[in-house]
């Protein structure tokens, strides 16, 4: 890179010199070598030993392609046909390789077909043929060789660091071990704990202690080199702490008490959490949705009904406030959003009310964002309806796991970014005020072609923002044809090739890797059962009566977890009487927002078969004769 910036500073100053910088598309990599970026270079890993083993399937894909091209050049080459806008039809091997090409995307169909099927009807068997062996047969082939090689690695890569962080914690368990009660080498309660302390600083001490019960399945006291080696797995638990006393659960009495215990109140209470009244809402949402669509032209009705829409909401989450007795509401993630979606379009409403009543000219742009704000109402559905509510909550649970795959995806638009401003920058531009009447964008061999009259010269390689967008849109795959040949235009036919690789790498590849990841994520979400490790869990902590559900079923306390639990002042005094001890007690909240519980639970057979079969390398050194943290 210091090199080319050298040269890139020299031709500057060289007359008739071209100074180009080749070397900007390997920023990126320096982006690699942070400690910080290890999951990306994972990614990447497993990425690119995925993209090798599908070579083979994408390579047949190809030469069926070329097959077809083949066919095509031969039958149609002696016939002079031409496209509806005056170019010739297949006039050489690669033009029609890349016609079919397209074709297999499904981006120029059914255009690429009629110039023959206007010729000769028999024609078509060309197009089902590409359609379905090359698009429905083969592309359907390729996302499963890549889903499944991708799987497969991806599998190998957790495996592989669940055995070093094995060997690592071997090393360190003969370092801190001490003779046990049967003369074995083990880690104490006290050197485990100390060791967490500085591992763990802000977890309790309740919590490690739990932690070190949970691995030691012997129950000596002591941690073997086995139980030992699962440390980095089982601290990854999500141990929510649960404080068994008086003043804790307090909090869970409802907050106007006498009203809400009494008959009349929890008659009013059936009534609003009843299916029926949530029926209700919910068609309320949905017919708000249609009202906006239906009363655009009348801006009077339009705005009396958002009011009368807003006000029922409002009221819908004062009802909800009021159900709940006001315990722990804002606790709930959805009861957040609601209030967002609600105030947020209350204040929209307001502020143009206000700013209309005084006479005050509201801007076009301002006029837009109160629009939105009032428009969040129908927002609504999402928390409305439970199904929603359920797939919603599985996608934000698997999005924080994605950013690798992101952040792999802005590394290729940024090298091809880089490609595309040196080569194709400011070699055009979106006439004045965007009238494309007579105009040719600044570039006389692009007057009158499609790339024209579809607009198309709004999207330019001359600058990093507008190149991102213009890979973006090609990314998506619509009319990506059209854009390859306006730069063909400019340019030469090798641009295509360019596009061929854009296509290739974004597309066929990351996508793929991406919607495989996808699915396995997803079906790991939102399949509910519980993997065996968290069954050992909870086992474990009932035996060590410290389970949350069970200490507080013993006491009279159930569904402690659920949504809308709240305790009456006698079922408080019962299980909490005044100037009783306090308690702690744990529960395990499933949580996959981590993206290594999440491979952990995606590949949780294989990672115990390989603790189940591991055989330590490390050497076994002399123990130490005592508790070197004691």
């Amino acid at each position: 890179m210091s090199i080319d910036a050298v040269i890139y500073v020299l031709c500057q100053n060289i007359p008739g010199a071209v100074p180009v910088r080749w070397s900007r598309w390997l920023r990126p990599i320096l982006l690699l070598t942070f400690p910080e970026s290890r999951r990306i270079r994972s990614a990447f890993f497993n990425l690119r030993r995925t993209a090798v083993d599908v070579i083979p399937v994408f390579a047949l894909y190809l030469s069926t392609i070329v097959f077809a091209s083949i066919v095509a050049i031969t039958i149609l080459g002696n016939i002079e046909l031409f496209y509806p806008d005056g170019k010739p039809y297949f006039p050489s091997f690669m033009d029609a390789f890349w016609e079919l090409y397209v074709l297999a995307t499904t981006a120029n169909s059914p255009d690429v077909i009629i110039p023959a099927y206007e010729n000769n009807r028999m024609f078509i068997l060309l197009y089902i043929f590409v359609c379905t062996i090359c698009n429905w047969l083969f592309m359907g082939i390729l996302t499963a060789s890549v889903y499944n090689s991708y799987k497969t690695h991806l599998g190998e890569f957790v495996v592989t660091n669940v055995a070093k962080r094995k060997k690592k914690l071997d090393e360190a368990f003969y370092l801190v071990s001490t003779p046990g009660p049967d003369e074995e080498p083990g880690v104490s309660q006290a050197t485990f704990m100390r060791l967490m302390r500085i591992v763990k600083p802000r977890r309790s001490d309740d919590s490690l202690k739990v932690l070190f019960h949970i691995l030691n399945k012997s129950r000596s006291g002591f941690l073997s080199l086995s139980e030992f080696g699962r440390l980095s797995e089982y601290a990854q638990a999500k141990l929510v702490e649960v404080e068994l006393s008086r003043k804790y659960f307090q909090t869970f009495v409802p907050k106007f008490y006498d009203v809400f215990i009494s008959s009349a109140f929890q008659t009013f209470k059936g009534l609003v959490e009843h299916d029926v009244t949530k029926y209700f809402f919910i068609s309320l949402v949905i017919i708000n949705g249609f009202t906006a669509i239906l009363c655009r032209g009348y801006p009077s009705i339009q705005d009396a009904i958002e009011w009368f829409f807003t006000m029922i909401f409002l009221v819908e989450l004062i009802l909800n406030y009021l159900a709940c007795g006001g315990v722990h509401f804002l606790d709930d993630g959805w009861n957040i959003f609601d209030c967002i979606v609600v105030f947020g379009a209350l204040f929209g409403q307001i502020l143009q009310a206000s700013l209309e009543s005084i006479g005050m000219i509201i801007p076009p742009g301002i006029t837009q964002m109160l629009l939105l704000l009032r428009l969040l109402r129908l927002l609504k559905v999402f928390s409305a309806i439970p199904a929603f509510k359920v797939v919603i909550s599985c996608i934000v649970t698997i999005l924080p796991s994605l950013m690798a795959y992101t952040a792999i995806l802005l590394i290729l638009f940024y090298i091809f970014a880089c490609f595309g401003m040196e080569v194709y920058g400011n070699r055009y531009e979106s006439p004045p005020h965007h009238n494309y009447n007579n105009t040719d964008c600044y570039h006389s061999k692009l007057a009158g072609s499609s790339f024209v009259n579809y607009h198309y010269c709004l999207f330019t390689f001359n600058s990093v923002t507008e190149s991102f967008i213009f890979l973006l849109i090609l990314t998506v795959g619509n009319n990506w044809q059209i854009f390859a040949e306006g730069l063909v235009s400019i340019s030469n036919t090798w641009t295509r090739l360019f596009f061929l690789v854009i296509h290739w790498s974004c597309v066929l590849l990351v996508l793929n890797v991406v919607l495989a990841f996808i699915i396995e994520a997803f079906l790991i979400e939102y399949d509910p059962h519980a993997m065996q490790f968290e069954t050992y869990i909870r086992e474990r902590l009932e035996e060590m009566g410290m389970h949350a559900d069970t200490e507080l079923a013993k006491r009279g306390i159930r569904n402690y977890n659920k949504t809308g639990f709240w305790i009456s002042r006698s079922s408080l005094n019962m299980a909490f009487p005044p100037n009783s001890p306090r308690a702690k007690a744990f529960y395990l909240k499933s949580d996959t927002a981590s993206i290594e519980i999440l491979m952990f639970r995606m590949f949780e057979k294989e990672v115990d078969d390989l603790m189940e079969n591991y055989r330590s390398s490390v050497i076994r050194p002399r123990l130490q004769a005592h508790d070197v943290y004691t």
